[in-house]
């Protein structure tokens, strides 16, 4: 869940020529806590969440609320970037979290996205 770190790694696919075949999804998940941010970033594989998102779920008075804020700002991030097609939205025993974020967030397009700007 770092769009920086997915934005580079789209920009090589897109410099190598391979991102004009496969669709790219990228897995988001409104965080609910730093404890669990931290039980993700530490075990299960494949998963990228900085150190300053566990310090900002970490300063929130309201984690879910902030977790559900971090998920609309990736996102908007994702909706916006070149080569990503759309995300895989995630919220194991968190489902009703997905209720405030999909009203809250535009339709991310399922149609193939300009290699511009990169």
């Amino acid at each position: 869940m770092d769009a920086g770190i997915a934005h580079r790694y789209v920009k090589r696919l897109i410099e190598e020529g391979i991102l004009d075949r496969p669709y790219m999804l990228i897995g988001i998940a409104p965080l609910t806590s730093a404890r669990s941010a931290l039980w993700i970033r530490e075990y299960l594989p494949g998963s990228i969440i900085p150190l300053a998102l566990l310090d900002r779920l970490a300063r929130a008075a309201d984690p879910k609320a902030e977790g559900r804020q971090i998920c609309l700002d990736l996102l908007r991030q994702f909706s916006e970037m070149a080569g990503v097609h759309g995300v895989h939205l995630m919220a194991p025993q968190n489902q009703r979290a997905l209720v405030d974020i999909m009203p809250r967030h535009a339709r991310i397009s399922a149609s193939p996205k300009r290699h511009e700007g990169l």
